[in-house]
């Protein structure tokens, strides 16, 4: 995306968009660390994430912890509180994807109303990036890995894929 000239701004906290033309640029107001700073786009994406919205459901009353981000932490989608579960984003350091949530509630259901064991597995969980060049991945980071199972225990293979697309695409080397 940054060959075709997508600009990325990492580590930015937006504080405006404004537009004084309805078909003009839009002024972005941002912060980088204690330095503001306005440019001009035609288009402004943002990949900013998704937080809990716990706070209004008063869930201290109920004994159930949060952390300071809302988030929930479970043990098996249980909560502190024995007969109080969650699932999907409002748990924390689990995976933010709908089927996680999905499957993550059909198994929790079953073992609460159907006799069922099995538990969620958040570890193998494969995700996809739908960019113009996909990628996904399954399974623990390389720096994850490491932490669990030691580096002298793991072993590292690269390859190079190019992607069909890029077979007959006249804009990079090769291609």
């Amino acid at each position: 995306m940054k060959m075709l000239g997508t600009k990325f701004i990492d580590g930015a906290t937006p504080s405006s968009l404004t537009r004084a033309d309805p078909n003009g640029p839009i002024t972005v107001t941002y912060k980088v660390g204690d330095t503001e700073i306005s440019e001009e786009y035609q288009t402004v994406f943002f990949a900013i994430g998704r937080y809990a919205l716990t706070a209004a459901l008063n869930l201290d009353k109920a004994g159930v912890t949060c952390e300071k981000n809302g988030k929930i932490r479970c043990t098996n989608e249980q909560t502190n509180v024995p007969h109080i579960f969650a699932i999907g984003d409002v748990l924390q350091d689990r995976l933010e994807l709908t089927p996680v949530a999905i499957k993550a509630g059909t198994l929790l259901s079953k073992r609460l109303f159907g006799n069922g064991t099995e538990q969620m597995d958040y570890e193998l969980v494969p995700t996809c990036v739908f960019t113009p060049i996909e990628y996904g991945a399954c399974g623990l980071s390389e720096e994850d890995a490491q932490k669990k199972f030691g580096k002298e225990n793991l072993s590292n293979f690269h390859i190079k894929f190019k992607p069909l697309e890029w077979q007959t695409n006249k804009m990079f080397a090769g291609g």
